[in-house]
Order: structure tokens, then sequence, then C-alpha cells
């Protein structure tokens, strides 16, 4: 397992998205959406193993910071990472 590189999202090309990222018996495809080169939007488009509630305060965090160096929701590491990654790729075009 690995954890996010923590980017920081700027200057990101717009449009929208998608990446999967699996680790274990953890997967996430996220949908993500960039207007104006920053973070406008992200969806949790299919999970494995990922409640909905860690992956919408995941994506407020992300949305805030407009960066994938944000904290983990407490008990969900595992969830968290692959999100982040998820968001990560995605972001990137990847």
């Amino acid at each position: 397992e690995t954890a996010p590189s923590g980017a920081a999202f700027t200057s990101l090309a717009d449009g929208t998205r998608r990446a999967t990222v699996e680790e274990g018996e953890v997967s996430a495809t996220v949908e993500v959406t960039v207007s104006g080169g920053r973070l406008a939007g992200l969806r949790l488009v299919e999970a494995r193993n990922v409640e909905q509630p860690v992956a919408d305060a995941v994506f407020a965090s992300v949305r805030e910071a407009q960066s994938s160096s944000v904290d983990a929701v407490s008990g969900a590491t595992a969830s968290c990472n692959v999100l982040l990654k998820a968001i990560e790729k995605a972001a990137a075009g990847r």
C-alpha cells in the first residue's frame, strides 16, 4: 500500500475525468471536474469497502484545500488513501 503523494491541485486542465484505484479489499472510482484550473467537483462513481460519508468528508477536505494533502478520516485510513490516490490520478489525467 502506498500513500497518496499529497499533490497540490493548481493549473489543472479543465474537464471531467475518472480514475480507479484498487488496493486489496478497497477500491474506488472517482470523477473529478476541473473548472478554471481548480477542482470544482468530486464524485464517488463506484466503490468497494468505501462508505459514502467517508468519501464526502475526504471530498470536502480536498475541495477546500485544493490539495490531496489532507488528514484521513479517523478509522478509515485505507479508504481515504484509495480515494486520495484516485483523485490525484484523475486530476492528472492518468
